[in-house]
């Protein structure tokens, strides 16, 4: 094992775990106002890419990371729809 793969996979890890605050807010705020759904809506299409170009070059270490950044992806998307516009969701209960 080289000293590249093992840099990669721990730069790897840390960008994913410095991702945390931003899961941490969405849950705990229930709100994601100010969260950009286009641009994280982009990332996640990005990393669809790359796991198709990981899968086509037989990579499975990138594939690995490439599926730990959809599931993030995948969760951060879908928390920023559910708790986009939380008034509206409230007003159509009441009716």
């Amino acid at each position: 094992m080289n000293i590249i793969f093992i840099v990669y996979l721990l730069a790897t890890t840390a960008s994913i775990v410095a991702g945390a605050p931003q899961l941490k807010k969405l849950v705990a705020t229930k709100r994601s106002d100010e969260f950009s759904l286009a641009t994280w809506v982009v990332w996640l299409l990005a990393q669809v890419v790359q796991l198709v170009y990981a899968l086509s070059v037989n990579d499975r270490l990138y594939a690995v990371v490439c599926i730990s950044w959809l599931t993030f992806y995948f969760v951060i998307v879908g928390l920023i729809i559910k708790y986009r516009h939380p008034v509206l969701a409230a007003v159509k209960d009441v009716s």
